[in-house]
Parts: structure tokens; sequence; C-alpha cells
């Protein structure tokens, strides 16, 4: 199983393996080298409906991890890649927390700017972002993951602080 709009492909053609998509939301961050702090979680998403999903759904059900299946699992993946893309680059990039983002004009600009630019992508592409009809439900929902956690750096951020250099599968 693996978390991103094309990561199950990509490691089906790195490796020959079948990886399962799926779209996962955890909101932590590291607050030390060895420590994460949780702040919040959404469900786990597979996709689309079949015996495999099905299976793998109860599995995380039964252990309490809240996991469901969508006919639109590219749609979960893209809605996720919009939060990312925005939120993520400006914090890696301006080397601030989320909460500064919001509280900064120029940055909530860019913001909005970058949400619509992978809304536009998403379209062009033929992809509809699941529960993001409405461009003002995506802007709301990268809204919404800033303040759930305001006082932290991307991941991206983070991983650029530590002088992490980015891995490829390709």
């Amino acid at each position: 199983m693996q978390n991103g709009v094309d990561n199950a492909e990509q490691i089906g053609a790195a490796s020959g393996l079948k990886a399962l998509p799926a779209r996962g939301l955890r909101r932590c961050f590291r607050s030390c080298s060895w420590n994460c702090k949780h702040v919040g979680r959404g469900d786990l998403v597979l996709g689309p409906q079949n015996e495999i999903t099905q299976r793998v759904a109860a599995v995380f059900n039964r252990a309490n991890v809240p996991c469901r299946i969508s006919e639109n699992l590219a749609g979960e993946l893209w809605t996720k890649l919009v939060w990312n893309c925005a939120l993520n680059a400006l914090s890696a990039l301006g080397k601030v927390t989320y909460g500064e983002i919001l509280a900064s004009v120029d940055a909530k600009q860019l913001l909005e700017t970058t949400v619509y630019e992978v809304l536009a992508v998403a379209k062009a592409s033929g992809i509809q972002p699941a529960g993001l009809e409405d461009p003002k439900a995506a802007l709301a929902g990268a809204y919404k993951v800033a303040e759930q956690m305001a006082a932290t750096r991307s991941s991206t951020a983070q991983d650029m602080m530590r002088n992490k250099k980015p891995k490829s599968i390709r």
C-alpha cells in the first residue's frame, strides 16, 4: 500500500511488485529526532471496491483504524495533493510554520493561488478531487489543515532543515 498520486505505479515499474494505492491523512510532526506529536487523523482510503480492498479495509477497521473504500481513489489522492502542494511547499521554501503562513496576507495569497492551480491541473488531467467540487472547499480544507497544525513546519521543511536529500525510486 502506498500514498501518493502515482506511487503505486512507480513502485510497480521499479520493482515488479503490485502496490495497493491508498490515501492516508495523518496530521503529525516530528518534535525531535525520536518523537512525533499527533494532532489529528483522517481516514485511510482504498479503492476501488474489490475483494482485495474489502479484505484490507476490514483488517484496518478491526484494528480501529478508520478505513473506507472509494470509487474515486484518484480524486482522493488528488485532494491530499492539493493541500500538500500548497502547504508543504510554502512551509519549506519560506522556512515557516503553517501558522505563519496563515498570519501572512502574501503567503495566504500564494496558498490560494497554488490550490487553484493544482485544481486546474487536476481538471486538465480529467481528475475530480474528492469533496472539492467547489474550489472554495479546497481552500477551506487547506486552511483547516494549517490551523490544526499551526505550530508545525511541513515534513518537507523539516527534511530541508536537516539537509535530508529527497529519495527517488526511479
